[in-house]
């Protein structure tokens, strides 16, 4: 079924109902939602001819987004990233996540908040999305209720605002997986990339954190100076061939207050992004679905250090009873 406005349809997986919802500024931009994940389904954004284009890289129907295991534009939760083996102690006790990568816990488990169906309040210019996890759901402790805030404002800025609080110490580790595109390409290889960051995480041939942090300079990495996503994807450095492109975790500097920014020069399309996290996860669609290419948009996640729990060096994500997560990301969208 094709989504548009107002749209309800049947989720298979929950038996429950599947609505749009849709936040436009007075300048006519506008962001789609579904309440299925919290996917931001749809960014009209506008070039510097005033044409508008959906800067989303998704799908089409709600029938693909409910059966594919790709994220698309989703929230994720409750941890981002992958944990290795599923295993993880708190408080001197064991847990084990489910796994469904290579062993490992990826995005929250076999059904993550990317599946659930999440409550939706409408404001003027904001959605109030929530949710609640319960216990040893895929293997976390603790009931969490999670609540997370898309604000548009008439700046041109979209603000996700995340909180969550726990009956049980837990890790909480949450990100938005939207897929980007600025341009009327297919690709997004001649995107111009800024991330102010000078290391990033080591991978092992799993994606899982080896602890060790790398140097960017010199390297395919290095994104400190706007750079096209496409100038250096195809080298010979052991980490892009692992990942066969770019999927990695970059430490984000703590003295700058932009923390990326993406660049379509042909459209003029500009999308700055502040966040208060530490990490900034890059994908670059290096394993595309059926029918797609690769390349065809960008993944930029705002989170802490995946596998935290394993390092004591890293920025840890454990939630304490009593105290309550939270998380701001910004993009800011701009003509040039």
């Amino acid at each position: 079924m094709k989504i548009e406005r107002g749209n309800v349809e049947r989720c298979l997986l929950d038996a429950q109902m599947i609505k749009t919802y849709i936040l436009k500024n007075k300048n006519q931009l506008s962001v789609t939602v579904l309440n299925l994940g919290g996917i931001i389904h749809e960014i009209q954004v506008p070039d510097r001819n005033g044409k508008f284009k959906n800067i989303i890289f998704g799908f089409d129907t709600l029938e693909a987004y409910e059966n594919n295991n790709a994220y698309f534009g989703a929230i994720i939760g409750r941890v981002a990233g992958r944990i290795h083996k599923g295993e993880f102690q708190i408080n001197e006790r064991a847990y084990q996540s489910s796994t469904r990568d290579r062993g490992n816990t990826l995005h929250g488990g076999q059904k993550g908040f990317d599946k659930k169906i999440w409550q939706v309040k409408e404001n003027k210019n904001q959605l109030v999305l929530s949710c609640q996890s319960e216990d040893l759901e895929e293997g976390f402790p603790g009931k969490l209720d999670v609540k997370v805030t898309y604000t548009l404002t008439d700046e041109n800025a979209l603000i996700l605002d995340y909180e969550a609080t726990t009956s049980e110490d837990t890790y909480v580790n949450l990100t938005n997986h939207s897929y980007f595109n600025l341009s009327e390409e297919p690709q997004i290889l001649n995107h111009q990339l800024l991330i102010n960051s000078d290391e990033i995480l080591e991978l092992d041939e799993t994606s899982i954190p080896t602890g060790k942090l790398l140097s960017v300079k010199n390297t395919p990495f290095d994104f400190n100076m706007p750079k096209k996503i496409g100038q250096d994807i195809g080298d010979t450095h052991p980490q892009i061939l692992q990942g066969n492109g770019y999927d990695h975790p970059w430490r984000l500097k703590k003295d700058n207050h932009l923390k990326a920014s993406l660049y379509d020069p042909k459209s003029g399309r500009k999308m700055s992004m502040y966040s208060d996290q530490n990490a900034l996860i890059l994908y670059s669609y290096n394993f595309p679905l059926k029918g797609d290419e690769k390349h065809m948009g960008l993944a930029i996640e705002f989170q802490n250090d995946p596998d935290s729990m394993h390092h004591d060096h890293f920025n840890s994500c454990l939630l304490k009873k009593g105290e309550t997560y939270r998380q701001r990301t910004i993009y800011e969208f701009t003509v040039e």
